[in-house]
């Protein structure tokens, strides 16, 4: 992946996204979707163990990776995203922007971001 690039490495575990991955609905109206926000897991819910998903990632300095909540993904594109984190080199402004963006655009839901930088150590 090439600077100012950022690509989706979850998938969300939803109901709608679901249906989706079972071909009952494309993949373009998840976010629409009514089912959109009804949880399929989630760490305290039912399960005794949660479920985890791992993600093999090929990193190099100067990655950053954004770890954030759907109350930021469904207030801002992923062009919104990427214009602050361009504007931002910096992690705690760039947070900052980020969670603004979203109040700013109604802030319907929680909103959590964090943000890691990856450096190599030579």
């Amino acid at each position: 992946m090439g600077p100012g690039e950022l690509r989706k490495i979850t998938r969300d575990h939803t109901l709608a996204q679901e249906y989706a991955d079972l071909g009952m609905i494309p993949q373009d109206e998840v976010e629409r979707h009514r089912l959109h926000h009804v949880l399929t897991r989630a760490v305290g819910a039912h399960e005794e163990t949660p479920e985890a998903d791992f993600h093999h990632l090929q990193i190099e300095s100067g990655d950053r990776l954004l770890v954030c909540s759907d109350g930021l993904t469904d207030m801002a594109s992923a062009e919104d995203i990427l214009g602050v984190l361009e504007r931002h080199a910096e992690s705690d402004p760039a947070c900052r922007a980020l969670v603004d963006l979203a109040l700013e655009r109604g802030g319907r839901d929680n909103v959590t971001v964090i943000l890691a930088r990856f450096s190599s150590i030579r």
